[in-house]
């Protein structure tokens, strides 16, 4: 996701980005060069931090690249505001109108995340840095 002014300039996910670290790094190359941002936000990895291997290992990649291009990266622990991601995903949905549309529904305890959600951890991490540790 991309901010300007405090406004989502652009999102989009790739899935092909998702299935190795090289992948991650070649899009994150590709946005780099269309986008231009001045800062990547990552989720910082930590003990208490529940991801696995292979998604710890897309991290240090997307990391790893906006280093070799010059661009600021930002690990931000993942704050848990909300009773879950879904009231998440509606209070910013609520402050970015745009987003609305991609507002996932929750979902039943045997089906998979929506990839919807993807968006919205995406702007809760970019408002971690953009409000400050106050907002969301």
């Amino acid at each position: 996701m991309c901010f300007e002014d405090r406004v989502p300039l652009d999102w989009a996910l790739s899935r092909k980005a998702s299935r190795s670290p090289e992948e991650a790094a070649l899009a994150l190359r590709r946005w780099i060069a269309l986008l231009a941002p001045d800062v990547v936000i990552n989720e910082k990895v930590t003990r208490r931090c529940r991801k696995g291997a292979r998604t710890i290992a897309l991290i240090e990649a997307l990391t790893w690249e906006a280093a070799q291009h010059g661009v600021h990266d930002i690990a931000v622990e993942r704050r848990q505001l909300f009773a879950n991601k879904y009231e998440e995903a509606a209070a910013l949905a609520e402050r970015f109108s745009e987003l609305a549309p991609l507002t996932p529904k929750p979902r039943r305890i045997w089906d998979k995340e929506p990839l919807k959600t993807t968006y919205f951890e995406a702007a809760a991490l970019a408002l971690a840095v953009i409000d400050g540790p106050a907002e969301v």
